[in-house]
């Protein structure tokens, strides 16, 4: 998700993680899902005691925000 410019910030406090996350359209079906796993694996990192995880959708994600590395994966470079 970071390669793909879904990640809008990310804030580290402490013990305290609080991540901005976004989806390519705000009726994608799979913006609960990717939250919910962000959590997930955040939770497993060792010294991480409380994580919040805010999906949002401003500004709207756009093509340009997908890393040099994800327009690989895609195979578009």
């Amino acid at each position: 998700i970071i390669n793909l410019g879904l990640v809008y910030g990310i804030d580290i406090e402490g013990d305290r993680v609080r991540v901005r996350v976004t989806v390519a359209d705000p009726g994608c079906s799979v913006g609960e899902f990717i939250a919910a796993e962000a959590r997930r694996v955040l939770r497993m990192l060792e010294g991480v005691r409380e994580v919040m995880v805010e999906l949002v959708f401003e500004p709207l994600w756009s093509m340009e925000r997908i890393s040099v590395e994800g327009r690989k994966v895609l195979g578009w470079v």
